[in-house]
């Protein structure tokens, strides 16, 4: 039987070949077409904060929807250029290599086709990184996907507070430097004056120093005018200087606290901490032996240093030097004279 096509009789076996070929046709294409069907890529984790010194997980969750599985790589990505710095092949001797790349140090140990582990992640790790999945034929399908990791150096140290006098007199002129040690990225501080936040009017800018290393010393000015409303508190005025540390989330998970010491006579920690992944650090501390997260979320860190005034009846107001003071060698040889608050005669 012969069926007609453009008004010119075709034999019906050739029209059904043709159907045949242009359906096998689109079938192949629908089955090389990523997401269609093949691979499904589940999940990739890239730590979006980490600390330098730590070690970071990669991972790279897929489901092979009865492939076989051909390749897994790694790139890292910049501006330029995508730089692939893991590879793992099973069918290939050896499985697993990884390329050199500035920044990347891979544990080949434990490493494996899921997972690539950092060690000792340092500012020049921060970047893009991408896993891709691919199958073997027919499908030779592939999958990719990454996130941004960050790594941030903290301060080793609390900020200190330089500057002023011994004594003062109402209307008399507050003029208080705060430093924060260096960090990356620069560390946000914020004046206190008797546990309010000093007015904007008071506050002196200066811009972020930057080092060899790559990080950031911040200075923040505190001048103003001693007023008798400073001295509500039993004759009390209380400076407060705090230094942050920001995360830079990129995940919904990611969250900010500050831990600020209270105001009391107990000896503070040795230094505010920020939370990784459950693991505390001490920013003063030597880095703890390598450990790894996934994935890693850096809380906001807030450092505290004080200076204290008090009121006395001969008039001038004496400097009371709390049990936080870091800001200089003098106040640590007072503070080992006495327990709690030590109090400084009217003039140095």
């Amino acid at each position: 039987m012969d069926v007609r096509v453009n008004n010119r009789p075709v034999p019906a076996m050739i029209v059904n070949f043709r159907f045949i070929h242009w359906v096998t046709a689109i079938l192949v294409i629908l089955r090389l077409t990523p997401g269609t069907e093949g691979i499904q890529l589940l999940q990739v984790s890239v730590p979006s904060v980490i600390q330098a010194g730590e070690g970071a997980a990669l991972l790279c969750d897929v489901d092979m929807e009865n492939e076989r599985l051909y390749s897994v790589k790694w790139y890292k990505d910049d501006e330029l250029q995508s730089v692939e710095f893991f590879r793992f092949v099973p069918r290939e001797t050896p499985q697993l290599i990884v390329y050199d790349l500035p920044g990347v140090n891979v544990n080949k140990t434990l490493s494996d086709w899921q997972r690539v582990y950092l060690s000792r992640v340092s500012l020049a790790s921060s970047g893009h990184y991408r896993c891709e999945v691919s199958a073997e034929g027919p499908s030779f399908s592939s999958v990719s996907g990454g996130g941004h990791m960050e790594v941030v150096v903290l301060p080793k140290k609390r900020p200190t507070i330089t500057g002023g006098k011994s004594s003062y007199r109402a209307g008399d002129i507050v003029d208080v430097n705060c430093t924060s040690a260096a960090s990356k990225p620069a560390a946000n501080i914020r004046w206190f004056i008797n546990e309010r936040k000093a007015n904007a009017n008071y506050i002196r800018q200066y811009k972020a120093v930057f080092g060899d290393d790559g990080l950031e010393t911040t200075v923040l000015g505190l001048t103003f005018e001693v007023h008798e409303s400073h001295l509500q508190n039993e004759g009390k005025l209380t400076l407060r200087c705090v230094a942050s540390v920001n995360s830079i989330p990129s995940d919904s998970n990611s969250h900010h606290n500050q831990y600020l010491n209270s105001n009391n006579n107990n000896p503070p920690p040795a230094a505010s901490t920020a939370s990784l992944g459950g693991y505390e650090v001490n920013a003063d501390r030597t880095s703890p032996p390598e450990h790894f997260y996934n994935p890693l979320i850096i809380e906001t860190m807030s450092m505290v240093s004080e200076v204290r005034f008090e009121a006395s009846s001969a008039s001038p107001l004496s400097i009371y030097l709390g049990p936080r003071c870091w800001m200089s060698l003098i106040c640590v040889l007072l503070s080992s004279m006495a327990t709690g608050i030590v109090r400084l005669p009217g003039s140095l």
